[in-house]
């Protein structure tokens, strides 16, 4: 009688927990903005699923947009009169 209450107990934390998770969508990809009584946790680009505690949290989606700034080689000399070349690769 004892474990079938445990037992019990554990399906319906289960259930209510598994109930809060949330799995964001992954594409496109977008930007997740988690709110805890109104004021922002975090805004993230995420792709795995998180928690959220119903009337405590709120969850909002926006779109992401990816661009790619790649700005080519050029040639800089040091201060010490070597040479260096340097590549870079923006991803905003």
């Amino acid at each position: 009688m004892f474990t079938a209450l445990i037992g019990l107990s554990f399906l319906i934390t289960g259930s209510v927990i598994f109930s809060w998770i949330h799995e964001p969508e992954i594409d496109p990809p977008m930007a997740t903005t988690k709110r805890r009584f109104g004021e922002i946790i975090w805004v993230k680009i995420i792709r795995r699923w998180f928690i959220v505690i119903p009337k405590i949290e709120s969850v909002k989606y926006f779109p992401v947009q990816k661009f790619l700034l790649k700005v080519n080689q050029s040639e800089i000399l040091a201060q010490d009169n070597v040479s260096l070349e340097i590549s870079s690769t923006l991803y905003l």
